[in-house]
């Protein structure tokens, strides 16, 4: 700055990135980004564009599509342009910005107004307060768009099941329920970017 060399913000420079791709999914919420992020990528066998909060990021010329990490400090995320947003969940954080639930509330309104459709966790009650016209919720209430159902839980993880159109049974190799919410978030994404989840290992229930 003082050889008076152009700069710019991240998120400015993020939000450009986004405006050259034809659909981008932006992930966001207080716990689980980073996670939820990743799980998208390697579900999309790599086969898209993305830029993660941990610091790694790749481009992908043959697939018109961007997964990226949106963080809600300072309001960085209101610079991008999603195609399909996701929310992990709303709580309290970056207090030396937001001093209640209300303001962080109110500008996770802001993004979800500017993004065509959104995947939300149906079982988070800041999140129950977004509005939105095409809004899908996934959660173990028996209300959500996309129920969750744990079938089997071992020191290996979970068995469930998830009924959103028709009902499939995955194998989710992690232990925490919050886990469930990230894995599935990423999944259905993939379903609702018509792109078919690749899964590494067999994921199905053991008959």
């Amino acid at each position: 700055k003082e050889l008076n060399i152009p700069t710019m913000e991240r998120a400015d420079f993020l939000g450009l990135i986004t405006k050259a791709f034809n659909d981008t999914i932006c992930i966001s919420g207080t716990h689980g980004k980073t996670t939820t992020t990743s799980f998208i990528v390697n579900l999309l066998d790599h086969k898209c564009s993305y830029i993660i909060g941990d610091g790694t990021g790749s481009g992908y010329k043959e697939n018109n599509l961007l997964v990226l990490e949106a963080c809600e400090y300072k309001e960085h995320f209101l610079k991008y342009n999603p195609n399909l947003l996701i929310i992990n969940n709303i709580e309290l954080d970056h207090t030396d910005y937001y001093k209640n639930e209300k303001s962080l509330i109110k500008s996770f309104q802001k993004l979800a107004t500017k993004s065509k459709q959104i995947l939300v966790n149906g079982d988070d009650k800041n999140i129950k307060k977004i509005k939105h016209q095409n809004k899908i919720t996934f959660g173990f209430n028996r209300n959500c768009d996309v129920k969750i159902k744990i079938l089997v839980k071992n020191k290996n993880g979970y068995y469930v099941s998830i009924k959103y159109k028709d009902e499939k049974f995955l194998k989710i190799p992690f232990t925490g329920k919050h886990m469930i919410y990230n894995f599935v978030a990423a999944y259905i994404a993939c379903i609702l970017v018509n792109k078919e989840p690749f899964l590494k290992e067999d994921y199905s229930l053991p008959k």
